[in-house]
């Protein structure tokens, strides 16, 4: 069984014993899971069908999250790969084609579509977070899409505004502080976002399924379990902490006192193996032990 379906299926289990997912709700989805699924699909294969199963039906919809919601009241933050928010420079471009200059443009041009236009240097993704803060509240541009949920964590943990790091450097480490297993070499923006009694939830297991570094129990992080969930720290290889707290949100617009920034380009491949965190996260307990507990044999597919 490939280990990103292994470590999401420890999440649902350590969801139900953390009481953030309802047990009828897990039971469920192992039954539906295991039923369909085939030791003859490729490890792809395996996780496309259980993300299938998480994202193709109503299961975030159904998660009990006892320890309900979190008012956020303070200035969060959100990290976006630049392919996340091609749609922002290209309303720029669009709108706003009579205001800009030709190297603006171009830097516009290249990205919102680097792979025809060619690579978007430093320069053009400095000039693109000015763009966005220029034009932001003319645009009503919007962080997050209107059925989806958009990932934060609070400034105050990141102080990202204090940080002045060499610029590849830092986009490396906020990349492995929260966990984005899947960004290897991209340039990264981050936008913070003052708010005031917006409601923020707690992840679960079913909201992550698509992250193989999400992490359901903090405690397995060596920290005490709280409002917030946590973020994953890919410190070294198959060595993982603590990183930042996390919360999910509808989405935000970016709205009076937001900013954008460009924090510079991953370096390196995400450290750590995915067989190495579902052993972290296992924590000397057996997989099929846990299978057994909603009435599904795993042991064939191991």
């Amino acid at each position: 069984m490939d280990y990103r379906v292994r470590i999401a299926l420890i999440n649902v289990f350590d969801g139900v014993a953390t009481g953030q997912i309802a047990e009828s709700t897990a039971q469920e989805f192992f039954v539906d899971f295991f039923s369909d699924f085939s030791f003859d699909l490729d490890p792809d294969q395996q996780f496309t069908k259980l993300l299938a199963h998480v994202f193709g039906r109503t299961m975030p919809c159904k998660v009990e999250n006892l320890l309900g919601k979190t008012e956020i009241d303070e200035t969060i933050v959100t990290v976006k790969a630049s392919s996340g928010i091609q749609d922002f420079f290209r309303d720029i471009e669009i709108k706003f084609s009579d205001e800009l200059t030709q190297d603006d443009a171009d830097s516009l041009t290249r990205l919102n579509d680097p792979g025809f236009f060619g690579v978007p240097t430093r320069t053009d993704c400095e000039r693109g977070a000015e763009l966005i803060n220029l034009y932001a509240s003319h645009l009503s541009l919007t962080l997050g899409l209107p059925h989806n949920v958009l990932w934060v964590t609070s400034e105050s943990a990141t102080n990202i505004s204090a940080h002045d790091e060499e610029w590849d450097h830092l986009a490396t480490r906020m990349r492995d502080m929260l966990g984005l297993i899947d960004i290897a070499r991209e340039h990264l923006f981050v936008f913070t976002v003052p708010i005031r009694s917006h409601l923020g939830i707690r992840p679960t297991a079913f909201n992550g399924a698509d992250n193989s570094r999400f992490c359901q129990d903090e405690e397995h992080l060596g920290i005490a379990r709280s409002d917030w969930g946590r973020t994953t720290w890919m410190e070294d290889h198959n060595k993982f902490g603590s990183g930042y707290p996390e919360l999910i949100s509808a989405a935000l617009p970016l709205g009076e006192g937001a900013q954008c920034r460009y924090l510079g380009q991953t370096q390196n491949c995400a450290p750590g193996s995915n067989q190495g965190y579902y052993e972290h996260i296992l924590a000397g307990r057996e997989f099929n032990d846990l299978c057994s507990r909603f009435g599904c044999n795993a042991e064939s597919f191991l």
